[in-house]
Order: C-alpha cells, then structure tokens, then sequence
C-alpha cells in the first residue's frame, strides 16, 4: 500500500486529468460540428437530435446514466455523416492506470473518410478557439 500510495496520483491531480480529457473532448466535437456547418452538412447531421427524442422515449431515471458512460468515453456520433466521427480515449487514461506526473494523456479522433494533411491542419487551426 506504501508503494502504491507513492506512485498514484493523487485526487487532485486525477481531476485535473479528467477536466482536461473532457475539455479536449467536447472541443474536439464542436470543431467536428463546426466542420459539418461548414461543408453544408449540417442537415444530414442527427447527432444534436437523437439523444433529445430517445430521453422522452426512455425511462429517466436510466437515460443519466448512459449519457455519463458516454461523456466519460468520448462523443461517438451514430450514423453521422460528419467528417469527424468522435474521439475515444486510449492507452492508461483509458484503463485508468495513470501514474503520478504522467500526463502523456492519448486520445484517437475517429474520421469518416482517410484523414488528410488539411483536414488536420483544419482541426489544428480550429481546436485552440473551440477551446475557449
């Protein structure tokens, strides 16, 4: 226990991690919405209305719940024509292995198509101003 108590962040440090993961995550997805507005896509785009028709459908005291495993894995769009289809964490943020100091944090943004240098120059460009 001393051992593990020596190498585990500590509380604040692992809210730190989670504030930061999710931040990037839902910047990442309003750059991915930023991007369908702009490529005219937008109508084709369901994901803003999905989650809103199945929580009348669903009973709501179960609906929180998933929306949380879902927050705390990443957005995925469900048959979304978007460019950007979500993002997932990886590595130990995702296993919940972090060790105290390491912020090496990974996390995969999903594309519809095969990637391009401009759509990453895009996501780069855009992601800082979504951030804030």
């Amino acid at each position: 226990m001393a051992k593990h108590s020596t190498i585990y962040p500590s509380s604040q440090e692992l809210e730190a991690v989670q504030t930061l993961v999710f931040t990037i995550e839902c910047a990442l997805k309003e750059v991915a919405d930023w991007l369908d507005q702009s490529s005219g896509d937008a109508p084709n785009n369901n994901f803003d209305s999905q989650p809103a028709d199945s929580t009348e459908k669903d009973d709501p005291g179960e609906e929180p719940r998933k929306e949380a495993e879902e927050s705390s894995e990443g957005y995925r769009e469900s048959g979304g024509g978007g460019m950007l289809c979500g993002v997932m964490r990886v590595g130990l943020v995702a296993k919940g292995l972090l060790i105290k100091g390491d912020m090496d944090l990974e996390l995969v943004l999903m594309c519809r198509d095969k990637p391009t240098q401009t759509l990453l120059d895009t996501v780069c460009h855009n992601l800082p101003t979504q951030i804030q």
